[in-house]
């Protein structure tokens, strides 16, 4: 599951620098490179923020012991913790 929402996520970044390339290129907006650039970095720090708070999904199986037995909601279908 980590995974593939990983490369939803590269997927997401390489789109919108695609996409400032390519406005750079035809239409000449020296800008849309810059505010590519703008976006990419917002999202990595959100990113960032979220791996510093723990908010990760499964990376590396978590069981307590006084909780063995009983279903992790780590990475429930819904997105809820």
């Amino acid at each position: 599951m980590a995974d593939s929402k990983q490369t939803l996520l590269c997927t997401y970044l390489s789109a919108v620098l695609l996409a400032g390339l390519v406005l750079n290129s035809t239409l000449g907006w020296w800008w849309a490179d810059a505010g590519a650039a703008l976006v990419i970095a917002g999202i990595a720090v959100r990113e960032g923020i979220n791996a510093w708070k723990g908010d990760v999904c499964c990376t590396v199986p978590h069981v307590e012991e006084s909780h063995a037995g009983e279903p992790d909601d780590c990475c429930a279908s819904d997105g809820t913790k």
